[in-house]
């Protein structure tokens, strides 16, 4: 058996198990957003789908005919545990509480045949929308004290026993159509704890093989872990780029963001500003996430950024300049020579338009652009069209723009409103309804939490992620 224990509301009630690493736990979440478990559930429905495939091969239907036959490769009962699963329903987009109860939905109705096995545990379901209709498939149900009304929804409407409960731990079990009065457990961080340690003990005598739970904690910055930093020396396949640039919300080693040679094969990234404290800016490890997949995939690439002089973020990219091992055709140009960086990258998209071919992928990072007066649509100097030129032509040939600024109205005043059709990809921060309603025709950003982002890929699909903590200076020179 594999256990799966989500917690959608943020909370930290799973991390017990997490830090004891609980052998039979595959994977817990904590301080995840509900977009976390949703992913995680997405993830166990195409698990389903692969089991079925290998029912079919085997020529049965459910779990229970297979395991038999395969005795050898025991194939695993999943169990999941979402505490306070109302939250999924309830996140404030329409969408996503909409996606997750097709999902729970579909695991419930389909996934007992497949081994895959749903708790759904709630301190109450008033109030809650969008209820899966097949919740009301589930027989065995557990009712502590509570008022009469979430005792009839929980038991029938004819039960509101467990309104009359009394005493602490007391419950009502309800299995198919029996009904019995139990005493739950009562349990503290020292015996859950103790739990672990002999489910521990048990796999260990076993010889059960495992290193414990992945966890999921969004509570502070992670930096890229090992399948991460793999992924970065396989930036590159054929034409087509694909950087692992942020944190995943399901199991996933990361978000990726994929440039193939076609048009609007460009970035564009919109946070608040911040110059000066790097170790939370969001630009900065995006950025250090895309350089350090073209620095270990040996694609070229020119960074112009427009931050202040003497900026810390300035001071993170000379860091990066000077430790990296810079590759052919890899450079960062200063400010005052902008025009003839832009100049250099225009020649080449010119060249390649000329005779179309095969091209090497080549990134341009525009950084901070809110901060670039020259760059201004309303002066229409060299510097704006150029860079307007290599925007709209440059991903056919495979030269990619990547701009970061702090709102829409900043690409307003520089690129141009009318540029923004250039962008297929998107990361988006917290912003103003109407920033976001501009940026992306949503107002989905406008609801993120502080160092959420949003996602938004060509065909328009949100997904919600994290940048992962700043890369050190350590990592540059081991580079």
């Amino acid at each position: 058996m594999q256990l799966y224990l989500l917690d959608p509301k943020q909370g930290v009630e799973f991390n017990v198990y997490a830090q004891a690493k609980l052998p039979h736990a595959a994977v817990v979440t904590v301080s995840s957003a509900p977009e976390c478990t949703l992913a995680i559930l997405q993830t166990l429905l195409d698990k389903m789908y692969t089991r079925g495939k290998r029912f079919r091969d085997a020529g049965v239907q459910k779990i229970d005919d297979y395991r038999p036959i395969n005795r050898g490769n025991p194939m695993p009962r999943i169990v999941v545990i979402v505490d306070e699963f109302q939250k999924l329903l309830d996140t404030g987009d329409d969408t996503t509480s909409t996606r997750a109860a097709d999902v729970i939905n579909r695991i419930i109705r389909e996934g007992r045949a497949f081994g895959i096995h749903l708790v759904l545990a709630t301190q109450s379901l008033f109030g809650v929308s969008n209820l899966p209709s097949a919740i009301g498939m589930i027989s065995t149900r557990v009712a502590l004290r509570m008022s009469d009304d979430d005792s009839r929804r929980v038991l029938g409407d004819t039960m509101g026993d467990a309104a009359n409960l009394t005493r602490t731990g007391q419950a009502i079990l309800q299995s198919s159509n029996d009904t019995f009065q139990i005493q739950v457990t009562h349990e503290t961080d020292s015996t859950i704890a103790a739990t672990v340690r002999s489910a521990r003990i048990v796999a260990a005598a076993a010889r059960m093989r495992s290193t414990g739970p992945k966890v999921i904690d969004f509570s502070t910055p992670t930096l890229p872990g090992g399948a991460v930093a793999r992924a970065l020396k396989a930036v590159r396949q054929g034409n087509r780029i694909t950087f692992p640039l942020s944190v995943h919300y399901g199991l996933e080693p990361a978000q990726t963001v994929s440039f193939t040679a076609t048009a609007d094969q460009n970035l564009l990234v919109a946070t608040p500003s911040s110059y000066d404290d790097t170790s939370t800016s969001t630009a900065v490890a995006l950025m250090g996430m895309l350089l350090a997949g073209c620095v270990r995939s040996k694609i070229s690439f020119d960074v112009i950024d427009f931050s202040p002089l003497g900026s810390a973020f300035a001071a993170d990219l000379a860091t990066i300049a000077t430790a990296a091992r810079l590759g052919p055709g890899q450079r960062f140009h200063e400010q005052r020579d902008t025009v003839a960086a832009l100049l250099s990258v225009a020649r080449v998209v010119v060249d390649r338009k000329k005779t179309p071919r095969a091209n090497d992928p080549h990134v341009v990072y525009l950084g901070h652009v809110n901060t670039a007066a020259n760059l201004s649509s309303a002066r229409g100097g060299q510097i704006h069209e150029l860079a307007t030129k290599i925007v709209n032509n440059g991903p056919a040939v495979g030269v990619h723009v990547v701009v970061t600024l702090d709102s829409y109205r900043s690409f307003e005043n520089t690129l141009g409103s009318q540029m923004l059709s250039a962008f297929g990809h998107k990361l988006l921060g917290k912003s103003s309804p109407d920033d976001a309603l501009a940026l992306c025709g949503d107002y989905g950003p406008s609801r993120l939490d502080r160092g959420e982002l949003s996602y938004v890929n060509p065909a328009g699909e949100f997904t919600k992620t994290q940048a992962f903590a700043t890369l050190p200076p350590t990592f540059w020179e081991r580079m």
